[in-house]
């Protein structure tokens, strides 16, 4: 019945869904994804209204059709600098954020392969706004005085007092990237930071975007930093990482036959996983995101089917009181007795060592719209199943967007009380649905990680993530 039923779930994944291509907000709640006419939710979403992404960026202005790196005007930051431009990659301040460093690194030149002359920087800073394709917004520019911004208050001024605001034409936001940290004032709320201000026409870069509120080929959805489980995970990794299993063969002309054929080893079988699917996290709020996580373990945790999904109270100093379900530990340890001896030795193991024994892994939100775990179930050659309203890193990108429905599997709200019954519908191990979906994934993780034929690296992932921004930016310009 999952195998049958799951379809009509996940429309998304067999093609664009009208909501794709109507007007107005897209919403998801309770009820599912769907679209409110524009202006129901004036206060809260309307400032995010789907716009076409054609007419939210202006292609006509000169600097956009100049060849050669993007051009960018970078507002900096600090004091009443809002109306200035950064001189140099040096006078951008990313305070600490992992991704506006990624994209200043474009400024740069950088050294090419081993005999190689040094490779262009990808973009080309500009201090007069005339002279701007682009106009970069960081947390930084809007900031106010550094000693007080707490994460229980916003801490940003409104875009829209930005001196360029309008610069490109329209509301005001039009050529304008946002580039904002996760979860700015509360990421369980549908709607924009009140501190923000409208975004109006200005695409937002964010690893925590809302589904409801993201604009495909115009927002951008990024990846998460570098995680010391992903350092392990690669120092455990064989030369060739953990999806070399899961690359295509070679093919060569076959002088003989005239055709092609494969060439080199057959393509192996992954070696098999003890646990079919996995999670181990906390809860530290009552969210729609943490939510997802104790309603999957309280009726996904199934060790009999090697199947477990445990989760704890992050704060273990909570009063019973103000556990989420009064208790510490969320699953019933007893119930792990029925689990096949080689899934619970696998379980005994750290959590690296799950990761690398699970064919799935189960990647939810937590304390927001975003998941660290998504890269590291990527990294250990697991296949990561995600809450359908999730958004992940790159979806909708014009440059080379990651085959996400074909890799990850995709759970409705009501498919988190089975996901092993799930999984095993879609892809079972040892499947050719399952080769598939690691085919994919492997390439998933090449993209992202900038890994080939070798364990990933934080230069490997910072590079990669850099050039895919740019390479998206340029796309956007160009519409291409």
């Amino acid at each position: 019945p999952v195998a049958t039923e799951r379809f009509a779930l996940h429309p998304a994944e067999h093609g664009n869904t009208t909501e794709d291509r109507d007007t107005g907000v897209r919403v998801f709640d309770s009820g599912g994804l769907h679209v409110l006419p524009a202006g129901i939710l004036a206060n809260g979403l309307a400032p995010r209204r789907l716009c076409a992404q054609d007419a939210c960026l202006d292609r006509s202005r000169r600097a956009c059709r100049l060849p050669g790196p993007l051009r960018v005007f970078w507002y900096a930051g600090g004091g009443d600098a809002r109306a200035t431009g950064a001189l140099t990659a040096a006078a951008v301040d990313c305070a600490g954020l992992k991704q506006c460093e990624w994209l200043r690194a474009g400024l740069l030149q950088t050294p090419g392969p081993e005999g190689d002359s040094p490779r262009e920087s990808l973009a080309q800073l500009v201090i007069d706004a005339n002279d701007a394709c682009l106009f970069v917004v960081t947390h930084e520019a809007l900031a106010r005085n550094k000693s007080e911004c707490e994460r229980s208050r916003p801490c940003m001024r409104a875009a829209p007092s930005l001196a360029h605001w309008r610069a490109a034409g329209g509301p005001g936001g039009r050529n304008h990237l946002l580039l904002m940290v996760q979860c700015v004032w509360r990421c369980d709320q549908p709607g924009e930071p009140s501190a923000l201000g409208s975004s109006g026409e200005a695409a937002v870069a964010s690893p925590s975007a809302w589904r409801g509120l993201f604009r495909p080929g115009l927002d951008l959805q990024l990846l998460q930093p570098w995680t010391d489980t992903l350092g392990i995970v690669s120092a455990r990794a064989p030369p060739g990482g953990w999806w070399a299993d899961a690359k295509p063969a070679a093919r060569a002309h076959n002088a003989h036959s005239g055709l092609e054929a494969e060439v080199g080893l057959a393509l192996p079988h992954p070696r098999p996983r003890p646990l079919l699917l996995t999670f181990r996290g906390t809860i530290a709020g009552n969210n729609r995101w943490s939510s997802a996580r104790l309603l999957a373990s309280e009726w996904s945790h199934e060790p009999g089917r090697a199947v477990f999904v445990s989760t704890v109270d992050k704060y273990a100093h909570y009063s019973r009181a103000q556990r989420q379900c009064g208790t510490l530990k969320h699953t019933d340890p007893q119930a792990e007795l029925a689990a096949p001896r080689a899934a619970r030795e696998a379980m005994g193991g750290d959590y690296v060592s799950v990761l690398l024994n699970s064919s799935f892994g189960f990647a939810p939100g937590g304390a927001g719209p975003y998941s660290y775990r998504l890269m590291e179930v990527l990294s250990a050659g697991s296949i990561p199943v995600v809450p359908d309203d999730l958004l992940l890193p790159a979806e909708g990108a014009r440059h080379n967007p990651p085959p996400w429905d074909a890799c990850a599997v995709r759970v409705s709200r009501a498919e988190l009380r089975a996901l092993g019954a799930v999984v095993e519908a879609v892809a079972k191990p040892g499947s050719e649905a399952f080769r598939e979906r690691r085919r994919a994934c492997a390439r998933v993780w090449q993209i992202l990680s900038g890994a080939s034929g070798a364990p990933a690296t934080p230069a490997g992932l910072a590079r990669a993530a850099s050039e895919w921004m740019w390479a998206e930016l340029r796309a956007q310009a160009l519409g291409t």
